[in-house]
């Protein structure tokens, strides 16, 4: 399995903050075709949420779309704690969102016992 290792400080320097760096990086990514990518977060001195936030839904298309695992290295503290912040609202969010029951009805029977059952 091919592997490519991305040093983000020498792509974005040492503050990640905007959600097009972690789309750009999830591009760079796509093209290099590869199934396994590390994230070398060396030296980086900052990560705002809106980052990492979208850095976890491009790791997500990426697994879905092509199987890619990610690892990521070398984060400080601080920068692990932002992203433990973010998955965490994630799953609140999650959790939330109410999806509405569809109930397949054929005739007007059917919608009567949806209408009972409410």
């Amino acid at each position: 399995m091919a592997e490519a290792i991305f040093r983000l400080k020498d792509l974005f320097g040492e503050t990640l903050d905007t959600r097009d760096a972690a789309m750009v990086l999830a591009q760079e990514i796509a093209e290099a075709n590869v199934r396994s990518v590390i994230l070398d977060f060396d030296e980086v001195a900052f990560l705002s949420r809106s980052f990492a936030d979208q850095l976890i839904k491009e790791r997500v298309k990426l697994f879905s779309l092509k199987g890619a695992t990610t690892q990521l290295i070398n984060m400080e503290d601080r920068l692990v704690d932002v992203f433990q912040a973010v998955t965490r609202t994630q799953e609140k969010v999650n959790l939330r969102r109410d999806f509405p029951v569809v109930h397949p009805v054929s005739n007007v029977e059917g919608i009567e016992k949806v209408f009972d059952a409410l």
